[in-house]
């Protein structure tokens, strides 16, 4: 899974994107696309079909913080609640959240 932003209006497969919303993809497909990133995320941990996950790794981006990752890590941990969840500052900077799940 991963997370970035719209830099510009467009149309990509059927879906119409526009400046500044978030955008969640999976296996390099955009599942979801929200003005905000909570809810964008929330949307695409519901595409996932590993029910049986032990371990999700949050990397988070340049343009997150320690306590938005807590944020998507209380998702994460909702959604798996048997899995250890953990956030660690990736530093990439265009993807907000790069999130292995096991």
């Amino acid at each position: 899974l991963s997370v970035t932003y719209a830099v510009r209006d467009t149309e990509i497969d059927g879906t119409e994107i526009h400046e500044g919303e978030t955008l969640g993809l999976l296996n390099g497909k955009i599942k979801c696309c929200n003005y905000n990133r909570k809810t964008c995320i929330k949307e695409l941990a519901n595409f996932v079909e590993n029910e049986e996950a032990v371990a999700v790794t949050v990397y988070y981006g340049e343009d997150a913080d320690e306590d938005q990752a807590s944020d998507i890590v209380e998702i994460f941990q909702a959604k798996y609640p048997d899995a250890e969840v953990m956030a660690i500052c990736g530093g990439q900077p265009v993807y907000s959240y790069v999130i292995s799940i096991e």
